[in-house]
């Protein structure tokens, strides 16, 4: 392997590095997107359920102490119930103090998860690039042998050119498929996050204006 990397040339040791980086941000952020469970849709729910009873201090005691405040969603939930409802499950500000914390909230939150997926992206981009440049350098030299032997190489000599030179395309692509796959998956599960975020604040205003929470703070 060490062998096949030397005769990439350059471009190879620079995928060589895209390669390390993109497997160091696909580990660190499976572990946070791990944590940012979306197993929540039951809990969010029962939330709604509760306030209409009344429950909503005891609600933000039980999410304060959940073992899966590490969800962006529960974290904004929680906090959205701190800020703003009371003992008795009422709303304590206005509809648009609430939408501005659920949009400030859901946006922090979605900046958490973004982190580093803009660098997989690019190296899902460039390795490619790389390869493809390194293959092109790669039969620069290999045709620049032959005019300098004046045509006369062996098809030994000229295969062996050829593969070293198309060594570092395969090397790209085996960096950048894992990559995109990887990218994908978590802007899959970003997008499902702030989706989820989304409904529960929509169905916490719904609740709070149909109980008439919201009349007497304009």
């Amino acid at each position: 392997m060490i062998e096949l990397i030397q005769k990439s040339g350059i471009c190879g040791y620079l995928i060589v590095l895209c390669s390390v980086f993109s497997l160091a941000f696909i580990v660190e952020r499976f572990i946070v997107f791990r944590r940012a469970k979306l197993k929540d849709t039951d809990i969010l729910m029962n939330v709604i359920e509760r306030i209409k009873k009344g429950e909503g201090e005891k609600l933000k005691e039980e999410l304060k102490n959940a073992n899966n405040i590490n969800s962006p969603v529960i974290k904004v939930v929680y906090e959205i119930l701190d800020k703003h409802v009371n003992a008795g499950g009422c709303c304590k500000s206005s509809r648009d103090a609430i939408e501005k914390s659920i949009n400030y909230l859901g946006e922090r939150e979605v900046r958490v998860l973004e982190k580093h997926l803009s660098g997989l992206l690019t190296i899902g981009q460039l390795s490619p690039l790389l390869g493809l440049l390194g293959t092109v350098l790669g039969m620069i030299k290999a045709f620049m042998v032959i005019q300098q032997v004046g045509g006369k190489v062996n098809a030994q000599v000229l295969a062996g050119g050829i593969w070293e030179a198309m060594l570092t395309t395969a090397m790209g692509l085996v960096v950048a498929i894992p990559t995109m796959l990887a990218y994908s998956f978590f802007t899959s599960r970003l997008n499902r996050i702030v989706a989820l975020i989304n409904d529960i604040g929509n169905e916490l205003i719904e609740t709070f204006e149909k109980r008439g929470y919201f009349h007497k703070h304009g």
